[in-house]
């Protein structure tokens, strides 16, 4: 019964991270499997223990994002089920499944799991990215990994799946940097190909969590003496291997110079933050202003869930923007967002 909520549980997550925007009929069945499963384990082992602190906590989460949804309705007169899933469903499910993990073990195999997520993550991305450049035959879909632009202007390889890789990657460079010792070299090749679709897909968030967390991953770690020489010199040839990958890209489809193809990823990176002169960065611009100034009029508790201000940038999901934390802010407030960060941190 164990092996099978693994396989189910690796299922899941693999769907989750890898697709996050499709299958959402079969994620939601699986889910509900993993969570029947794990009641018939627990009555299988007798084990009826509950963490009563995790229940008051699960019970005060779910009752505040019912009063959230209960506001936004009464606002808009609209529900979205993507919201009902977030802040209701998604708890519950959460602790139902990790209720099943009870010893070192257990997270130990959550631990590699991830870390074989991860490297099918960027082997996907990466072969999408070099089939999109006309390097290999293009054996994914567009409308399944995402969009793709390469000019002399910007490079753009937008995968859906990129937004996992924010917290995926510095997960495995601080394995790798703590000398984890199992899947070693999986945990390797990932961070290598992890950098080049890191630098090919324009995502800006992407970009500054990798560098950033490279940066005070290796100054931590330094400072506690955990990088050995050797590690040292193989920190050196991953990067030396993306470089070199990147320059037969490069060479490969005849862009000019190496140094041209830098200079393309350098001005995607900044146009982030020109906000007058690119049209995404004015688009940011009207977003935030819209969003600061609605929160400001009503800044405890915000307008409840599913509400919006007049500029939209989706029909299906008009709450959801690029500036995320806005977006909450604007929705549940201060009480909700100091609320929902009190929860993480705890």
């Amino acid at each position: 019964m164990k092996k099978l909520f693994n396989i189910s549980l690796f299922i899941w997550l693999t769907i989750m991270l890898v697709f996050p925007s499709i299958l959402t009929i079969e994620k939601f069945l699986l889910v509900m499997f993993l969570s029947v499963l794990v009641v018939i384990i627990k009555i299988i082992e007798k084990d009826y223990k509950v963490n009563l602190k995790s229940l008051l906590i699960i019970i005060l989460v779910i009752s505040v994002g019912l009063f959230f949804l209960i506001y936004g309705y009464i606002k808009t007169g609209k529900i979205y089920y993507k919201l009902i899933e977030m802040f209701i469903l998604t708890p519950i499910i959460s602790v139902i499944i990790a209720s099943n993990f009870k010893d070192k073990k257990d997270y130990l195999w959550l631990t590699n799991s991830i870390i074989i997520i991860t490297f099918v993550i960027v082997v996907y991305d990466s072969i999408y990215i070099i089939g999109r450049m006309g390097i290999i035959p293009q054996l994914i879909k567009p409308e399944i990994a995402g969009s793709f632009v390469m000019t002399g202007e910007k490079i753009e390889a937008r995968i859906t799946n990129q937004s996992s890789l924010i917290f995926l990657l510095p997960m495995l460079i601080n394995l790798y940097l703590l000398k984890y010792k199992k899947l070693k070299k999986i945990i390797l090749l990932t961070i290598i190909l992890g950098i080049f679709v890191t630098i090919m897909s324009g995502r800006r968030a992407l970009q500054l969590a990798v560098i950033l967390s490279i940066l005070f991953l290796a100054i931590i770690n330094l400072k506690k003496k955990f990088i050995l020489n050797k590690q040292k010199i193989i920190i050196g040839l991953i990067f030396t291997i993306v470089v070199v990958m990147i320059g037969y890209c490069i060479n490969f489809i005849n862009l000019d110079k190496i140094n041209h193809f830098f200079d393309i990823v350098y001005q995607t990176f900044i146009s982030a933050f020109d906000l007058k002169n690119t049209e995404s960065g004015q688009i940011r611009a009207l977003q935030s202003r819209q969003l600061i100034n609605g929160w400001g009029n009503s800044p405890l508790i915000g307008y409840g869930l599913g509400t919006h201000p007049d500029y939209i940038r989706s029909i299906e999901t008009p709450w959801s923007y690029e500036m995320v934390y806005l977006s909450f802010l604007y929705q549940i407030g201060i009480f909700g967002m100091m609320f929902y960060f009190g929860i993480k941190i705890g």
